[in-house]
């Protein structure tokens, strides 16, 4: 279900993720304009949850298959996601915990159009305190992308 002009709802509801055996949690999404679709990004699973994925093609129809995005056996969580329109490529960036006594780091990989990783995961920051709460934005003026 979607969000119209004056916050009317749109179209039927549908699901996005649903294990039964463990939480889906903080989502994020960002839309792909000439493809007309959105990805929507969650944590999922406790104690160590890992970052998925899924696609939403408009009009929603049949949904894809939701996908692994990273799954390290680390504990991350609180993903976000941001769009490349000018390389057709998306960016999920994510906090990571190795361990309860570890503090998180911040992580991210670039996705082709598929929810193909496309390189390794790397840590975007790390320190000995706590590096929490990400925010990827997209320069379309130089092609690159800013991870927060």
């Amino acid at each position: 279900m979607g969000v119209g002009g004056g916050g009317a709802l749109v179209g039927a509801a549908f699901t996005i993720a649903s294990v039964i055996e463990c939480d889906e949690e903080a989502p994020a999404v960002a839309y792909d304009a000439p493809h007309d679709e959105y990805l929507v990004v969650w944590q999922e699973g406790a104690p160590l949850a890992d970052i998925w994925g899924r696609f939403v093609p408009l009009p929603t129809g049949t949904l894809p298959d939701a996908f692994s995005i990273s799954t390290s056996g680390a504990s991350e969580e609180a993903p976000d996601v941001a769009y490349g329109a000018a390389v057709g490529e998306w960016y999920v960036a994510w906090q990571s915990k190795v361990s309860a006594l570890a503090p998180y780091d911040v992580k991210g990989g670039v996705l082709d159009a598929e929810g193909v990783l496309l390189n390794d995961v790397e840590a975007l920051a790390t320190a000995t305190q706590h590096q929490i709460g990400v925010a990827p934005a997209y320069d379309p003026a130089r092609s690159r992308y800013l991870a927060m």
